[in-house]
């Protein structure tokens, strides 16, 4: 099966089949961005990883020499990548399944996917980078994209408008960029509620890799 059709974990099939023109505009985006040539070709991961991209190349290159708590496999990469664009993918489809009155168009979708695949990027090479390096690659990223990335000069960090790109999802409703901090609400525990262990307080942390495994 090619990538752009093949089944989404999370997304029945016949969902999947009803919006199979967005999966394949995703596909194509990704196919654009990533740079590589036959994406719509390949059927595995094995595939893939022969193909020349000079995007991925770099980034593995880059990424591969940060220090990582586990050694860095360009398979590996790639697995987690596709497995996070195919999360990005059916986020698209379900958000139109479930508003068909007014799904998403494709600069709406072309606007997701791009900034969406630089996230993807980030957790599937850099997800096992120290948070130094990991900052550090936040700092690098704007070189490889022509997208808008969050801001991060002082004032913009200081005033909670931007910051590093790990703090920041991408709304599938805007494509705009959203802290991970925006969908946790405060908790208050009563006082003989504290010392329980069965007591699990959400952060950003838990959530933001709750959705990244999720994807």
């Amino acid at each position: 099966q090619k990538l752009s059709t093949q089944p989404i974990s999370g997304v029945p099939d016949t969902v999947r089949k009803r919006w199979s023109n967005v999966q394949r505009e995703c596909c194509s985006i990704v196919k654009s961005e990533l740079r590589i040539k036959v994406v719509e070709d390949c059927k595995t991961l094995n595939d893939l990883s022969e193909q020349d991209s000079p995007y991925i190349d770099h980034i593995y290159d880059y990424c591969k020499a940060q220090a990582n708590i586990m050694p860095l496999e360009r398979m590996q990469g790639l697995g987690t990548l596709f497995s996070l664009l195919s999360g990005g993918i059916s986020r698209v489809i379900l958000y139109n399944d479930t508003h068909p009155d007014f799904p998403l168009n494709k600069v709406q979708i072309e606007k997701f996917m791009k900034r969406y695949i630089v996230m993807a990027v980030l957790w599937a090479f850099g997800g096992a980078m120290s948070l130094a390096d990991r900052n550090a690659f936040c700092r690098h990223l704007p070189t490889l994209t022509n997208e808008a990335l969050p801001p991060l000069d002082e004032k913009s960090v200081e005033s909670g408008l931007g910051g590093p790109l790990i703090d920041f999802d991408v709304r599938a409703d805007s494509g705009e960029w959203e802290k991970w901090s925006e969908h946790i609400g405060q908790v208050e525990l009563e006082p003989q509620n504290i010392p329980k262990p069965d007591v699990v307080i959400e952060t950003v942390d838990t959530y933001r890799h709750s959705v990244i495994i999720r994807d």
